[in-house]
């Protein structure tokens, strides 16, 4: 039993000294903000501090978006029975990491127009208006392109336009006179960036050689005794 938890415990030191060179570091990404369809931007992802040491790994971690809009169809058919035509309407956020990967946020509730009545005229939907969606983040590992985060700030690129998608098939189809609109769009994305990175051999964890050495001197103790007992 004594033997048992003797080498448990060495064992412990050793994981921990080389659990020590192990590191990590979180860093802000400016918020991707977007007020207008068909817009086109940028925002830089930090360059990696190569003093810290050799970057093993990297990871773009975004937070919850908040995006809104104001929707609405519009519909005037003279010649039919009834009307019913619904849209996914809203805002689309196109956000292109460096790997061709791409993160999607879109706000875009359904919304129906209809009527029942010959000659019916709609100008205004009855459930349009202005809305907003939280839409959940999502992270990415960029390990496979660490030497750009070596070499300099790495772009975030992102793009912007209406989100228009019909859901199912109108009546009439095709609507004659059929107008949607998005208006007062607006879209707020957060995100941070975390690298690994093994330390640097010039400035160890200070604590990582002596967990070392008390690891190993253990083990060097047990051995000579359960030699000695033998």
């Amino acid at each position: 039993m004594f033997r048992n938890h003797t080498i448990r415990l060495c064992g412990i030191l050793l994981a921990s000294a080389v659990a020590g060179c192990a590191n990590s570091i979180t860093l802000p990404i400016p918020t991707i903000t977007a007020s207008s369809p068909n817009q086109v931007g940028s925002v830089f992802m930090p360059q990696f501090n190569s003093a810290l040491g050799t970057l093993t790994g990297v990871q773009v971690n975004f937070g919850v978006s908040t995006v809104s809009a104001t929707t609405a169809i519009s519909d005037v058919e003279n010649n039919v029975s009834n009307i019913n035509i619904t849209y996914d309407l809203g805002y689309f956020v196109s956000i292109a990491l460096p790997d061709g990967e791409i993160f999607a946020v879109e706000g875009a509730p359904p919304l129906t127009c209809a009527a029942s009545a010959a000659g019916a005229e709609i100008l205004t939907c009855s459930n349009g208006g202005s809305f907003t969606q939280m839409v959940a983040g999502m992270s990415f590992d960029l390990t496979s392109k660490s030497p750009l985060f070596v070499a300099g700030p790495v772009a975030l690129n992102y793009s912007t336009f209406p989100s228009e998608i019909l859901v199912g098939t109108p009546t009439p189809n095709p609507p004659a006179n059929l107008n949607l609109s998005v208006t007062n769009e607006s879209d707020s994305t957060p995100s941070t960036i975390t690298f690994t990175y093994t330390a640097a051999a010039a400035t160890p964890e200070p604590a990582a050689p002596a967990m070392a050495m008390v690891g190993l001197a253990c083990l060097f103790l047990l051995r000579r005794r359960f030699r000695a007992a033998a």
